[in-house]
């Protein structure tokens, strides 16, 4: 099922953010995998020295599909969410050492 992940497509919408709370849910609406009803939340937790990020899913059982494929999925995309913030941080770093030398500059 590894490789079909591939081609899998899949749009969802955020139902609730609480930036106090630092929390996300989102559902998938449309997807060509099989499911019917599929939610996630994500949560940051601060731990010595940083953050994790706590991500957990509900989902109905789609006819075929096998616990290892579901798991195969899920690994799948938390690892380009995971790519996706780490391209985001980096980014954001050149921001700020850029901001950092124009206040030096001036």
């Amino acid at each position: 099922m590894a490789e079909e992940n591939k081609d899998s497509k899949w749009e969802g919408k955020s139902t609730a953010e609480c930036p106090i709370q630092r929390t996300l849910s989102y559902e998938i609406t449309e997807n060509n995998l099989g499911f019917r009803c599929y939610v996630a939340n994500m949560k940051v937790i601060d731990i010595e020295g940083g953050c994790k990020i706590e991500w957990s899913f509900m989902s109905d059982a789609v006819e075929g599909m096998r616990l290892e494929d579901l798991l195969g999925i899920e690994k799948s995309n938390l690892e380009t969410v995971v790519e996706g913030m780490r391209k985001e941080i980096q980014a954001m770093e050149i921001e700020i050492n850029s901001i950092f030398m124009v206040f030096v500059l001036c």
